[in-house]
């Protein structure tokens, strides 16, 4: 069975985290959540999607203005039946998904809370699983539709739809050529005798028209990876009638040689994004991925977290390809470095970035005085940093130094478990008051975390002007008598957090502000 596991991954670099529209009174957002008030259009296209009867009715008699708001109502509603009315008679040839569905990154409940962050990705990939097959048979049908391009990018494309698009690639390709040796032949045999004449024909799955998917495929076994290969070798000839473009693509476990391989037959025009997470990838794969890789140059987000790559300070080879790599890619904004040991190579392998980077990720690299000061020096203007799991103990000064420098664009600050000391927390949420843009701070596994420093510190949480979440870990000092059970001490700490939840909402009341969420980590 195939590990889907992998979706539910924010801190991939693939999406950006896109909070640009929120209102800059955080009050009216607290108090008027999105999609809490509709328009009357709104109101209607949802009433009518579902009812049946009427959707019926709506189809063939409603203006081609109003297919936008019904196909969004049938959306939110993941109405199979309505999505299938409407895009068997969509009056314009391209549908974009990005412009019906809310962004999966659109606000932080995603980033807070994992239940919603598996909701969100099950809703894309519900939609992007709809939208293939139902737009599939509208072409097998024969529909009226007027649809010839599906834009399903900004959303996973599970595995088995990624295979299901890819079979059809070559399906209608086979056709093609089963038409023209058809019609070679019927021409051939046009000059025999009447007796000896034969005519063939052949029904044909898809109408003889161009058509195109663009998707963001995530793969993981061998054999969605040889499927996707032939299709796009395919979707590359002139006579291809179906094509299919890669927006961004995940190659979870794939191994080095079948990632090389369907690099080179990405085309670079459209791609986006790549993800390389988990495949075991060392020094001397980096070398073989690298000069693929650096053809693509409208490629925004590259992540190669947790991998085997070994770019310390004494090893200047891996480090210097990393370089290379980044500084031929000059759309490179969000990268993911999470799990490969850089130590002290951070300046050499992004001082030659062609434009600041907004993302980066780099849990568990092994970093060093040496990197934050690089980071310091640096002209990223960085809206997600994640540092978490490196021990900055001994260079904390630096890292609120850094954190200072920031304030401008900071919008997510990740610091799990790096050694902070009980003194520090103090002095990082006061500084935290600098940061303008913050939304997400995230200091759990932290153990030297105690109940006075929540208690004496939240204050400065709570002044810091957009920060709507925090994550924590419960403080070592809770009280826990001898003896007791598990499930006694987890009531313990249950008790705990209400305390702190109720505290902090009476001030968020107190300072007209909205509600500051905290979730304790164990």
């Amino acid at each position: 069975m195939v590990d889907m596991s992998f979706l539910y991954s924010y801190k991939s670099a693939l999406y950006r985290v896109a909070l640009d529209k929120e209102p800059e009174d955080l009050v009216s957002l607290h108090c008027l959540p999105l999609n809490t008030l509709r328009s009357l259009l709104d109101l209607c296209a949802l009433h009518i999607v579902g009812n049946a009867s009427l959707m019926a009715v709506a189809r063939t008699t409603i203006p081609t203005e109003l297919h936008d708001s019904l196909l969004k109502a049938a959306l939110l509603l993941s109405n199979d039946t309505a999505i299938e009315q409407l895009m068997s008679a969509w009056p314009w040839k391209v549908l974009s998904l990005r412009n019906f569905a809310q962004p999966i990154f659109s606000s932080l409940n995603p980033l807070f809370c994992e239940i919603d962050l598996c909701e969100q990705m099950r809703r894309g990939v519900k939609h992007t699983t709809c939208l293939a097959h139902v737009f599939m048979e509208c072409l097998k049908r024969r529909d009226s539709t007027k649809l010839r391009c599906l834009d399903l990018t900004g959303y996973p494309c599970a595995e088995i739809i990624v295979n299901y698009i890819a079979s059809h690639v070559l399906l209608v390709y086979n056709e093609a050529r089963q038409r023209q040796i058809i019609e070679v032949y019927n021409s051939v045999t046009q000059e025999l005798p009447l007796e000896q004449k034969r005519q063939y024909s052949l029904d044909y799955t898809f109408p003889d028209e161009k058509f195109v998917f663009s998707i963001d495929a995530m793969l993981q076994t061998e054999d969605a990876h040889m499927e996707l290969c032939r299709a796009l070798s395919v979707s590359r000839l002139p006579e291809s009638c179906l094509k299919l473009r890669i927006n961004k693509i995940d190659m979870s476990c794939l191994g080095v040689a079948r990632i090389v391989v369907l690099l080179e037959l990405l085309d670079p025009e459209f791609l986006t994004g790549v993800s390389v997470q988990y495949n075991a990838i060392t020094n001397q794969g980096l070398a073989v991925i690298a000069p693929p890789l650096k053809k693509f140059a409208h490629l925004s987000g590259l992540d190669l977290s947790s991998n085997s790559i070994n770019a310390v300070t004494q090893n200047e080879e891996a480090a210097g390809i990393l370089s290379d790599i980044v500084a031929n890619l000059p759309s490179l904004q969000r990268l993911n470095l999470s799990g490969n040991s850089i130590k002290g190579s951070l300046f050499k392998i992004l001082s030659n970035t062609v434009q600041p980077l907004t993302m980066l990720r780099a849990s568990g690299c092994s970093l060093t005085e040496l990197d934050l000061v690089y980071l310091l020096r640096s002209e990223h203007r960085l809206e997600e940093l994640d540092v978490s799991e490196n021990a900055l103990s001994s260079c904390f000064p630096l890292v609120l130094s850094l954190i200072r420098t920031l304030s401008p664009s900071l919008l997510i600050l990740e610091m799990e478990d790096v050694g902070l000391q009980s003194d520090d927390f103090s002095l990082l949420f006061e500084t935290c008051l600098q940061l303008q843009k913050l939304r997400l701070l995230n200091v759990a596994r932290n153990s030297q975390l105690l109940r006075t420093i929540i208690v004496d510190s939240i204050a400065f949480l709570i002044m810091t002007p957009r920060l709507q979440a925090v994550k924590l870990s419960y403080p070592t000092d809770i009280e826990v008598d001898d003896g007791m059970d598990e499930r006694q001490i987890a009531g313990r700490k249950k008790e705990f957090s209400h305390l702190i939840d109720h505290v902090v909402g009476r001030l968020c009341v107190l300072h007209k502000r909205c509600a500051l969420r905290l979730a304790f980590k164990l």
